[in-house]
């Protein structure tokens, strides 16, 4: 999903298909080549994170877990 966002501020949940949450997946804000990292945070407990005081620029989220598709 591609949108162009102005925020300094950026959080949520990831959750699988159920609803249910995904903890410990890690969530990088990524430039647009997709291979220089900006920033990276693990989600909590209930899936939630947060990222604070964003540069300005172009980003994308880049989510991963192992073992999880």
């Amino acid at each position: 999903i591609e949108s162009l966002l102005e925020v300094k501020l950026l959080s949520g949940r990831i959750t699988d298909t159920a609803g249910f949450p995904i903890p410990e997946a890690l969530v990088e804000i990524v430039k647009p080549d997709w291979n220089t990292r900006t920033d990276a945070r693990f989600t909590d407990s209930n899936g939630y994170f947060s990222f604070q005081r964003l540069p300005d620029g172009i980003y994308y989220l880049k989510i991963s877990k192992p073992h999880f598709d």
